[in-house]
């Protein structure tokens, strides 16, 4: 359930900060914290980043975590859809990557 959560949260803060225009370094700066934390909680790897920065990182997007019983609700997205989610997003990233770098600019 944990690994569900963290790629669920990885999704959700890369897609606000994809929306918003932001960088990871420039999100980084806002929420105080080091670039290096926003790649690992975007790619689900959240074990030992403290609540604290965790929820830097979101308040800094506009986004909260909501913790609490839903009985009969939704489950939410599986496992392979977070994963396919975050496939087309690696996809899309490298697509832009590379029309950059064709034109030159720096990714």
């Amino acid at each position: 359930m944990a690994f569900r959560l963290a790629l669920a949260i990885g999704l959700a803060v890369r897609e606000a900060r994809e929306e918003q225009g932001l960088t990871q370094a420039r999100l980084a700066e806002l929420a105080g914290v080091s670039r290096r934390r926003i790649l690992d909680l975007e790619a689900g790897r959240a074990d030992g980043m403290a609540m604290d920065k965790a929820d830097r990182i979101l308040k800094a997007l506009g986004l909260a975590v909501t913790v609490g019983a839903d009985e009969g609700g939704p489950a939410g997205p599986s496992i392979q859809e977070l994963h396919a989610r975050r496939q087309q997003a690696r996809s899309e990233a490298i697509a832009r990557m590379l029309e950059a770098s064709e034109k030159g600019a720096p990714w």
